[in-house]
């Protein structure tokens, strides 16, 4: 057998084996993962005007954006509707100046003209409940993808990465580009911090300046711009082919950096997009409601002591007020029930999680439960029946305020 023969046999090998490795290595197009996307819907969440707040309630009922069901779910729907596949991202050559719908655009079938179509979609008020609700889980999605520079370039047909496998810092198993800018790199600067407080960590270091200026600019220019970064950061120090290079610890504290700078923007976006989805005025023909009959979106002002005004006000957003006697976790720590000075047992309880305990537990200088021991404190949230029993759920910072101190 010649020697030219071997190297062609030798090379076929070395082929397969990359072929094998990738196939082996988690190969993804879902942007951020679970935990950005969540991430980036939490942030935004903060940001929604009373309007976007109204309108996304109107469409999710009690659901809301971060909640994982909703912000991942058009990865999810993805596997029965595959003709979205290509929504969630756009290939820019990483070596073409920017974004060029003849060449890039797939027949608008990208992230880019994605977004501007269910943007129109959710602000579309003729349009039925059912496209609006789907048009919204869509854009929450896409908002929060394409901020993900590997969403929006490509080098040599890798698909975003894609095709690429690289060691990320001393971890055994190559994985590819894209998988460690979807989740590797979050995870890694994330830790053990929770994801709502992670989220209230970012949210806190936006300034009002730069809010004003990310919450700018088109989809279009959003790609752009992560197209940028993918020829800056991404690919730079990676080569386009051979053996799986290892990413260090000075690359991956960049791109950490870049990361978080993304989601950020990826939340301001999002929230400015929604604030201008649900504030369009009614279509051309429509009588828009004067003033004084606009039904209102604001909660209901319960009496906790009246027990049948709160049976009355079941399913509606309410605001109760009262004097904390206990707030204590149950043995297990699996839930924390606040009591109130004057209602019998079991009459109301607000109920906390401990998802949201580090998050709560920052807010109230480390102890929630000291905090808020003979406190009178204001509540604002859904009024349900559990085993017979309303509660309110706490699922944010903003529907808890200590009014007195005890």
């Amino acid at each position: 057998m010649t020697r030219l023969c071997h190297r062609k046999i030798l090379g076929n090998m070395k082929a397969l084996l990359t072929l094998i490795l990738i196939a082996l290595s988690p190969v993804t197009l879902f942007a951020w993962g679970g935990d950005g996307h969540q991430i980036v819907c939490l942030i935004a969440e903060e940001r929604l005007s009373p309007a976007a707040k109204a309108g996304v309630h109107e469409l999710l009922g009690s659901q809301h954006i971060s909640d994982a069901v909703v912000a991942s779910w058009a990865d999810n729907v993805r596997r029965e509707r595959r003709e979205t596949a290509p929504w969630h991202y756009v290939d820019i050559p990483v070596d073409a100046p920017a974004f060029d719908e003849h060449r890039d655009g797939k027949d608008h079938n990208n992230v880019i003209d994605k977004i501007n179509d269910f943007a129109k979609m959710v602000a579309d008020r003729d349009a039925s409940k059912a496209e609006r609700r789907d048009a919204l889980k869509f854009l929450v999605h896409f908002v929060g993808d394409i901020q993900q520079p590997l969403h929006c370039a490509e080098r040599d047909h890798d698909k975003g990465g894609n095709g690429r496998l690289v060691f990320f810092l001393d971890q055994p198993r190559a994985v590819n580009l894209h998988f460690v800018w979807d989740t590797s790199i979050l995870l890694h600067r994330k830790g053990t911090t929770p994801i709502l407080l992670y989220a209230i960590k970012l949210n806190d270091k936006i300034s009002p300046e730069q809010a004003a200026q990310w919450a700018s600019g088109t989809a279009e220019d959003w790609a752009n711009e992560g197209h940028d970064l993918a020829r800056t950061v991404v690919y730079v120090g990676v080569p386009a082919h051979g053996s799986p290079p290892k990413l260090d610890e000075t690359y991956v504290d960049r791109a950490a950096d870049v990361v978080e700078q993304q989601l950020k923007k990826g939340g301001v976006r999002l929230a400015a997009l929604l604030n201008r989805c649900f504030a369009i005025a009614p279509p051309s023909g429509a009588v828009a409601p004067s003033p004084q009959s606009e039904p209102t979106t604001r909660p209901i002002v319960v009496d906790l002591k009246d027990r049948d005004a709160l049976r009355a006000a079941m399913g509606s957003e309410v605001i109760v007020s009262g004097t904390v006697v206990t707030a204590e976790w149950s043995r297990t720590g699996s839930v924390m029930r606040i009591e109130f000075e004057g209602t019998e047992k079991s009459q109301f309880y607000a109920v906390l999680f401990p998802r949201q305990r580090p998050a709560f537990d920052k807010k109230y200088a480390g102890d929630v439960t000291k905090a808020l021991s003979g406190a009178e404190v204001r509540i604002t949230g859904k009024l349900q029946l559990y085993r017979d029993r309303p509660e309110i759920i706490l699922d944010r910072l903003d529907q808890l305020e200590v009014t007195k101190r005890g």
